[in-house]
């Protein structure tokens, strides 16, 4: 998995009041930033998430008191040491834990979308030498942004009226004063993880945490952390370890020092397959208005003359504002699907309206006489065939109506036949 950089609140770059960098607007951490928690203090946290006769809230609340309470001074190389840095990974457990609590009431059965949407954890971090970073993240459900927090401000901002439900009041003020905290310790983490490894600046930190769960029962969750745009290590909730995902030393001493840390690896298996889940399934019950929402395309079918050749036409096929983001777009030449290698197509990319879009080109001859049509399969809509230009004869006209019949009838289901990416 590649890491690309940007906002991850999509709102673009712009310049931070009193700097002259361009940075992005909302910059923010998510789940991130705040790894100042002592090793006996991580042993008692993890002892309280398997205390399972806590009543609601003293288990989270002992948590964000315990964490809290972590000292600055808890981050150093201690000489001697092989792990000689704490585990950054801890940082992120917290925000896991507690947007995912199981005191919260849930559904006892959660009517779950066909389409997986996977639950998020994002942060980007920049270093631009020791003493300047950038930090932002955001927290996602499928495609969509749900909260996220302006370093600048400290307050929390939701995308979506339903994000707020993800937490009490109480647990959303707590856990802000534990990310103003740990913000610091994650800095002085990775600038001594620096010192360690003889690095440089500047460079990039972003880490992922996701997880999903499916209609028919299957989950999975992982943990990615990332170095200049590239995954250096992953953790796996099946398998229960850290592995590296590049051969170089760093990449190495990384995946040790996390395997190193049990009890952070065990917590995190609960917390991916357990907790992260149960969030999951709770932001879907209250934002399925948003992830299951269905919005039909604009479409229509152009030319253009290709000055290269100028014996030759490019039709366009346009589609846009749509959504969910699958779909399938082909063209049919008299009635018959063309070989995907015939045509070309662009990525689906985004809208300003959380909609999508795409475009597919044929090149055909000018003089060509057969019928062209370009065949759009979307849940939405299910199957619409846009014919290029008027039709030349009834019989052409009728051809059309009945092959878009056809297409209605068929017995499969037009989820089936998109191919879906995974949004991690």
């Amino acid at each position: 998995m590649r890491l690309v950089q940007g906002c991850a609140d999509g709102t673009g770059v712009g310049k931070s009041p009193g700097s002259t960098r361009l940075a992005c607007r909302n910059a923010i951490p998510a789940q991130g930033g705040r790894d100042r928690v002592l090793e006996f203090r991580r042993r008692s946290v993890g002892s309280s998430l398997r205390n399972r006769n806590l009543p609601c809230g003293r288990r989270e609340s002992e948590l964000l008191s315990l964490s809290a309470r972590a000292p600055a001074s808890s981050m150093h190389v201690r000489r001697g040491q092989k792990r000689a840095l704490q585990s950054p990974a801890w940082v992120l457990l917290l925000f896991g834990f507690l947007a995912s609590s199981p005191c919260r009431a849930s559904p006892a059965s959660l009517p779950l979308p066909e389409t997986p949407h996977v639950l998020r954890l994002l942060q980007t971090v920049v270093f631009h030498n020791a003493s300047d970073t950038d930090i932002e993240g955001a927290t996602f459900l499928g495609d969509v942004a749900v909260v996220t927090l302006d370093t600048r401000t400290w307050k929390f901002k939701f995308l979506q009226p339903w994000g707020v439900s993800g937490l009490t009041p109480q647990e959303w003020d707590l856990l802000l004063k534990i990310i103003k905290g740990y913000f610091l310790g994650f800095v002085q983490t990775i600038n001594k993880m620096v010192v360690f490894l003889k690095g440089s600046y500047p460079f990039v930190v972003q880490s992922l945490i996701f997880c999903e769960s499916t209609s028919n029962g299957t989950t999975r969750g992982f943990y990615d952390a990332a170095l200049g745009g590239e995954s250096i290590v992953t953790f796996s909730a099946d398998n229960g370890s850290w592995v590296a995902l590049q051969e170089n030393a760093m990449a190495d001493y990384v995946q040790q020092t996390l395997n190193g840390d049990k009890g952070t690896v065990a917590t995190l298996q609960i917390l991916l397959l357990g907790q992260c889940i149960r969030a999951h399934n709770t932001f879907l019950e209250t934002g399925k208005e948003a992830v299951q929402r269905q919005v039909s395309p604009d479409y229509g079918v152009f030319a253009h003359k290709t000055p290269p050749a100028p014996d030759s036409l490019l039709l366009v096929c346009r589609v846009t504002g749509f959504y969910p983001q699958p779909i399938n777009v082909s063209w049919l030449q008299d009635g018959k699907e063309l070989p995907s290698s015939d045509f070309n197509s662009t990525e689906i990319l985004p809208n300003h309206d959380l909609t999508y879009q795409i475009r597919s080109t044929l090149v055909i001859k000018s003089a060509d006489e057969r019928s062209y049509a370009c065949r759009v399969q979307h849940i939405s809509v299910g199957v619409k065939i846009i014919p290029w230009g008027a039709m030349k004869t009834s019989t052409q006209r009728k051809e059309h109506h009945q092959l878009e019949d056809e297409e209605k009838r068929k017995p499969r289901r037009t989820a089936e036949m998109l191919s879906l990416s995974p949004s991690a």
